[in-house]
């Protein structure tokens, strides 16, 4: 048993002196001085800003009335909304993203992933400003803005899932 334990001692104090041989940890401003990691730190936090920001944005935009730039809808249909895009958001992870990733590599889906967030960004206002223009009350829409609406809206939810395929 003294035996055992003691080839345990050695071999671990042969690890502690190979690790306190080893070269010193670079310093965090020496890590962002190399140009390529800022560009991966900036882009994965945009990533990042953009993936956490949407989904309280979506929200609010859809509780906000449409006199004051938003949609007008209900919590249960905000909650039906959201949890169409979970669906659909866990069938991508699950079934899509892997073969996306193989046959177009990671760097052009993370490039496309973000260029995507400025769809939906851009969209939102628009499908508001479109719904204030041809005739929906403040009270709601009517049955056509109704369906165009919830097609609308169920898009943007699409490009935002296919956005997140970049921030797996």
């Amino acid at each position: 048993m003294s035996l055992v334990q003691g080839e345990d001692v050695t071999e671990e104090s042969a690890v502690v002196a190979e690790l306190s041989s080893a070269a010193p940890l670079p310093t965090t401003m020496e890590l962002l001085s190399d140009p390529s990691r800022r560009r991966i730190i900036t882009s994965g936090f945009f990533l990042a800003f953009f993936a956490i920001g949407f989904d309280p944005l979506f929200a609010l935009w859809n509780y906000t009335p449409i006199a004051l730039g938003g949609l007008g809808r209900e919590s249960h249909e905000i909650g039906l909304l959201l949890s169409t895009a979970a669906i659909v958001g866990m069938f991508l992870n699950a079934f899509v993203f892997h073969r996306l990733q193989r046959r177009f590599g990671s760097l052009t889906l993370f490039v496309t992933g973000i260029s995507l967030w400025s769809i939906n960004f851009v969209a939102m206002p628009l499908i508001s400003a479109i719904l204030r223009t041809y005739g929906a009350s403040s009270d709601g829409a009517g049955p056509t803005q109704f369906r165009v609406l919830w097609l609308a809206t169920l898009s943007v939810l699409l490009v935002e899932k296919m956005a997140s395929l970049a921030y797996p």
